[in-house]
């Protein structure tokens, strides 16, 4: 199923060119409306799920930064297009 993980407190690590870095440091999963509908095996699945994805995310080392794109390294933005830079973190 799709899920929403909530980023509930977070950590300034650092700056990249005036951009904040923030650490993730604790997250919230809203239970879903969606498990009424489940039966009872996939109610025993959907725990294990939740529980093997809460332990991933206790794993220390998720940032994020709502100004800077993290997911490409400064070489390969130095070579992109004016368009692209442009272009919100979302579009990319």
């Amino acid at each position: 199923g799709t899920y929403l993980i909530v980023i509930t407190k977070k950590k300034k690590v650092g700056e990249i060119f005036s951009h904040a870095i923030w650490k993730a440091t604790d997250f919230d999963i809203p239970s879903s409306l969606l498990s009424f509908f489940l039966s009872s095996q996939q109610l025993q699945d959907n725990k294990v799920f939740l529980s093997m994805l809460s332990h991933v995310l206790s794993v220390d080392g998720f940032y994020f930064s709502t100004t800077y794109d993290l997911t490409h390294t400064l070489q390969r933005l130095a070579n992109t297009s004016p368009e692209f830079q442009e272009m919100s973190l979302l579009e990319r």
